[in-house]
């Protein structure tokens, strides 16, 4: 079994978080290719607040391993969907940009959808 790589978490402004694991390398290349631009575009254009790539410090069981995780934060829940939007004003060539981003499925190994929240610390947890 290949190494797992944990991607991403998709975290809106009061909002929800998305991560799934994926096969290494040639999963990154390609992520790094595509969506690194289109998170940038997002981002210039206000729909993405920020995004941070993590790789984890220490190894874990290869049931929980991940090589890469990203935790982007969106504007909003409506900004999150402009992605395919930018990706088509980036990458003309949809052909070449499907085929690619097919192979990067084709390596993904699992996905989880992990709703998330931010919380004030100091409240009773349940915001």
């Amino acid at each position: 079994m290949g190494r797992v790589i944990g991607l991403p978490e998709v975290l809106f402004v009061g909002g929800f978080a998305f991560w799934f694991l994926v096969l290494v390398v040639p999963f990154w290349q390609i992520f790094k290719k595509y969506q690194i631009p289109v998170l940038n575009r997002q981002k210039e254009l206000g729909y993405v607040i920020s995004y941070t790539v993590y790789r984890p410090g220490y190894h874990t069981g290869e049931d929980t391993r991940w090589e890469y995780r990203i935790v982007i934060a969106y504007k909003n829940l409506a900004s999150s969907r402009y992605g395919r939007e930018v990706t088509k004003q980036l990458f003309p060539d949809q052909a070449t940009l499907n085929r690619e981003d097919n192979r990067r499925w084709e390596l993904t190994e699992a996905h989880y959808d992990l709703p998330i929240r931010i919380i004030d610390p100091n409240g009773d947890g349940e915001e």
